[in-house]
């Protein structure tokens, strides 16, 4: 299903058995935050951002960017293994609120402008 731009992303989530984020070039890979805070696992190329994002073999898969081969098997891999699919989307909803919790990121921001501003006096 290619269904173009959506407004209602977490329904297409919900309804999802994992992210698939083939990126060509390393950007933040703000998809993959949201695929974990629903339980899913996801399958990203490797780069130095989608390191910090999918722990491979944990929270998901990383395979080389541009290697369709490689990105078709790790698909393939996690949808025939329904118990490996479900532990990791487990473990990816679990890194999604020890990193990417609001109010742990209000905080931390929070404390950045207080140490520039306290800097800055």
């Amino acid at each position: 299903i290619m269904p173009g731009p959506q407004n209602n992303v977490y329904e297409w989530l919900a309804a999802s058995d994992l992210c698939v984020f083939p990126a060509r070039e390393d950007h933040f890979a703000r998809p993959v935050i949201e695929a974990a805070a629903m339980g899913l696992p996801s399958i990203a190329s490797d780069g130095p951002t989608a390191r910090e994002l999918v722990l491979h073999g944990k929270t998901g898969l990383l395979v080389p960017p541009g290697q369709p081969d490689s990105l078709a098997d790790a698909i393939s891999e996690l949808l025939a293994n329904d118990n490996r699919r479900l532990t990791m989307g487990e473990a990816a909803y679990k890194l999604a609120l020890e990193r990417y919790d609001i109010k742990d990121q209000i905080k931390r921001f929070h404390d950045i402008i207080e140490q520039v501003l306290t800097d800055n006096i």
